[in-house]
């Protein structure tokens, strides 16, 4: 079986609400339908005009806000293996149809997020053929109609605040890769270095005395100057040990910025 298939295999059980298997849970689960983190606030602080991100994909605005801040090459990674698959969905929407129905194709209010009147033709020259098969196979299901069962219940479409047109054009000239993996994983295989790494809320699922050692990993794969921001959902920020990581600033008492000062010595 392909990871393709067993992709295809484990969101049909989510579909019909089958159960999976523990290794199933290790690599799946319901997708975030939108950010739930007010994203809008700390993207606009850096310029990434031609530049490097790294990024959750999660329900993949993170990858969109990357884009309009003018990051061209965007790694996003999850350890769920069906979030690239909705990001690449709601930036295929994006690039082929106007603002007022895309928020309509993906902001249903009754048993769907994704509206059962997806038309998948209209998207398919803007998307990978592999994500194209996976949600002709998903959208042919019976049980499409309820696909509510595929996402979480929090975040919000209020986040994505951009000017959609402008946010159409830069899509058109950003490279995304897409990588299945947890934390620990790609801290493993990172193969090259960033100009900003937006890290979610993450290192709120490490364990306690793994969470400065992701964050100390994570800040070594950073350019010179480069900049992370780890957002604290559960966290309360006057009570962290921030051992040897003191954040360079703290933005609405909620993001904490590290910035890498010391020259890179070598590129990956």
């Amino acid at each position: 079986m392909t990871s393709l298939e067993k992709d295809i295999e484990v969101a049909l059980k989510l579909l019909y609400k089958e159960q999976l298997t523990e290794e199933e849970w290790n690599h799946y689960n319901r997708i975030y339908p939108w950010s739930n983190e007010d994203i809008y606030n700390y993207y606009n602080y850096e310029d990434l005009t031609n530049k490097n991100a790294l990024c959750i994909t999660s329900s993949g605005d993170h990858i969109l806000y990357a884009v309009a801040a003018g990051a061209n090459n965007i790694d996003a990674f999850d350890k769920n293996r069906l979030c690239k698959y909705y990001a690449a969905l709601k930036i295929a929407l994006i690039l082929s149809q106007d603002e007022k129905t895309f928020f309509k194709l993906i902001n249903c209010r009754s048993k769907c997020i994704i509206s059962k009147s997806i038309n998948l033709q209209e998207i398919e020259p803007f998307i990978d053929e592999t994500y194209y098969t996976f949600w002709k196979e998903i959208t042919s299901s019976r049980k499409f109609k309820h696909n509510k069962i595929l996402f979480r219940f929090d975040g919000s479409p209020q986040q994505i605040r951009l000017n959609y047109n402008n946010l159409r054009n830069s899509l058109n000239e950003a490279t995304i890769n897409y990588i299945d993996a947890d934390a620990n994983l790609f801290l493993k295989q990172a193969q090259k270095y960033y100009d900003a790494i937006f890290l979610s809320n993450i290192i709120e699922w490490e364990h306690y005395l793994d969470r400065n050692f992701i964050l100390s990993s994570f800040i070594n794969l950073l350019n010179n100057n480069g900049v992370i921001y780890d957002y604290c959902h559960k966290r309360f920020i006057n009570s962290l040990n921030f051992w040897n990581n003191e954040p360079e600033s703290i933005i609405n008492n909620r993001v904490l910025v590290y910035r890498n000062k010391k020259q890179t010595i070598s590129s990956k």
